[in-house]
């Protein structure tokens, strides 16, 4: 329900709108923020078919940081969950000053008070909550953000993820089928 708000889908079509042009999305989190970051970018693959790509925050100098272009201006959704994650603001700056697009999905309260949030693109708060189940209300809003960005695209995002399953399905099929003893 916090996600729905009108506020917010208006802030999510914005997002949106940025990232129907985007070839590249990169996703940096921590502990069980990866997990999330994993499945989104599955969904960013799946549905509005945008090459993404989930890297522990930790992780991500040592190789794909060579990957940003700061002509393309490419896109990076951090999940911080707690106050751990903002160890690693400074990494996020190295990466806006690559010229990457920076989003960011929270759910600290205070972030504005924590650091320096002119350089963050995007700003996306997520309902306060101190659990190990806090990385799972970052999905609602990223969903939507993917389901608005497939629009843009021109993509119906109902039939891309049933054609993504049917050619899963087909092609378990197709290769149990073709197996010899």
């Amino acid at each position: 329900k916090h996600s729905l708000q009108p506020s917010l889908i208006k802030q999510y079509k914005e997002i949106a709108e940025f990232f129907k042009t985007q070839d590249n999305i990169f996703m940096l989190a921590k502990g069980t923020g990866c997990i999330v970051s994993e499945y989104i970018s599955q969904k960013f693959n799946q549905i509005a078919c945008i090459h993404a790509e989930a890297y522990p925050s930790a992780e991500f100098r040592h190789g794909p940081l060579a990957m940003l272009d700061e002509e393309e201006k490419t896109a990076c959704i951090f999940l911080i969950l707690d106050d751990e994650n903002l160890d690693n603001f400074d990494e996020y700056y190295v990466i806006k000053d690559r010229g990457a697009t920076i989003t960011v999905v929270t759910n600290l309260a205070n972030i504005e008070e924590k650091c320096d949030c002119t350089r963050i693109d995007h700003l996306i708060k997520v309902f306060p909550q101190k659990s190990v189940f806090a990385a799972l209300l970052c999905c609602p809003p990223l969903l939507m953000i993917i389901y608005y960005t497939a629009l843009a695209k021109g993509i119906n995002p109902d039939q891309n993820l049933i054609e993504t399953l049917n050619a899963k399905n087909n092609f378990a099929k197709d290769s149990s089928m073709n197996v010899n003893i």
